[in-house]
């Protein structure tokens, strides 16, 4: 079996890396491959017009996915014939710093066996497409219509939040507000995005908020890195002394915790802590999402509340709640982990679930008019398009949007 076909049933097991996905893709643009090409793609499609219904895509439509914008952060010039269209969509890298104005590059492929390539790496994962599972025309598949497009626009979020100091002093923070924050003897250094601690003897609190359509980073005294979401917070001492480190967080937040035997990490969160040595986690503590979830990627956590604790393992996400202890295996972390990645990542999402992200990320209060039917979204988006350019995705026969200022209006028919 050649390397063609090896990374393809990597990739139909949900077990390809990114760049096995790159690769894949650059063998099937090669001519000598034409031929296994076409064989993988008739394989795939025939794997995807089997899974329930539930995705109904004929190569025409694929065609199209392909010739799409979601192509914009994945397909690189693979030494083809290309084209290459310039669009006004901002492009972030994620939680970092843009010197100039961003511009999002697409690239159309000429061959339509390789555009069906892409659209097949897209719909593995790659890109940013959404279905909706209960709808089954092509149209409304696709996610692409002839109605009139989302009217007004709203930019994403960006690297901002507030640090509040031990004196109680308040201090902006964003990527064009770089400088030295001094508290008592303590220096702290804002650049690119990142608060990163020197040394001090003297113990006293920060918290970082960052707002609606905020993140940040912060790297804690210990070494500990801390990725914020929007609408969240951290509570930490500027220096760590004792038998454990502690910190408060609200929101959600991502660590790297630096291994320390002799002092394990905390993380409280209302009724519940999280107790670690040296690991990598997810916490989802935001209120409007139900019970706290914490999603674990690597090494050991402990977590406990309301009576009950568990020792995670990789691949474990625990909720508690007022039964106990709920553990998940086998979590997609790509889908957790979307967001600190720049992304959004819906699978079998509900409307309100994801405009209730979408809240969060682009600052909007959202309205609702008319009672939605119950329709569950797939996609994978950039966090740096526009609101309506990711609200596009979303439409169909009977929903429609409308922005007004800091107002999202959705109305079904």
């Amino acid at each position: 079996m050649g390397e063609l076909w090896q990374i393809y049933q990597r990739l139909t097991s949900g077990n390809a890396t990114h760049t096995e996905k790159e690769r894949l893709l650059e063998l099937m643009a090669m001519a000598e491959n034409e031929a296994e090409a076409k064989a993988i793609l008739a394989d795939y499609y025939q794997r995807v017009q089997s899974r329930d219904n539930l995705l109904t895509i004929p190569p025409d439509r694929l065609n199209m996915i392909a010739d799409s914008i979601f192509l914009a952060d994945h397909l690189q010039p693979i030494g083809i014939a290309q084209k290459t269209l310039a669009v006004d969509t901002p492009s972030a890298e994620p939680l970092s710093k843009h010197p100039d104005p961003p511009v999002r590059r697409i690239h159309f492929m000429r061959t339509a066996w390789v555009r069906y390539a892409a659209a097949m790496i897209l719909i593995a994962g790659l890109g940013a497409y959404f279905w909706n599972s209960q709808q089954t025309s092509p149209q409304s598949q696709a996610g692409i219509d002839s109605r009139d497009p989302v009217q007004n626009d709203v930019l994403p979020g960006s690297d901002k939040a507030i640090l509040t100091l031990s004196n109680g002093a308040k201090v902006e923070l964003g990527p064009e507000l770089e400088h030295t924050i001094t508290d008592g003897s303590l220096t702290i250094y804002n650049k690119d995005g990142r608060l990163t601690y020197g040394k001090s003897d003297e113990i006293g609190y920060n918290t970082m908020n960052t707002p609606k359509g905020g993140q940040y980073r912060v790297t804690l005294p210990d070494g500990t890195r801390v990725w914020l979401n929007a609408a969240s917070s951290i509570t930490y001492p500027t220096a760590f002394t004792g038998h454990t480190r502690s910190v408060r967080m609200t929101g959600e937040a991502y660590f790297e915790v630096a291994k320390n035997a002799e002092q394990p990490f905390l993380v409280e969160t209302g009724e519940t802590v999280i107790k670690v040595l040296g690991t990598h986690f997810n916490v989802n503590n935001y209120m409007e999402e139900g019970p706290m979830r914490t999603t674990l990627f690597e090494g050991k956590v402990e977590v406990s509340g309301r009576g009950y604790s568990r020792i995670m393992r990789p691949g474990e996400q625990t909720a508690i709640t007022g039964n106990g202890i709920e553990v998940k295996t086998n979590i997609n972390t790509d889908q957790v982990l979307a967001w600190k990645e720049g992304k959004f990542y819906f699978e079998q999402d509900d409307l309100k679930s994801i405009l209730r992200q979408f809240e969060r990320w682009y600052d909007v209060e959202v309205i609702y008019e008319g009672i939605l039917k119950n329709r569950k979204f797939f996609g994978i988006v950039d966090r740096s398009s526009s609101l309506s350019v990711v609200l596009e995705l979303l439409k169909n026969s009977d929903i429609k949007f409308n922005i007004e200022g800091k107002k999202l209006y959705v109305q079904s028919d």
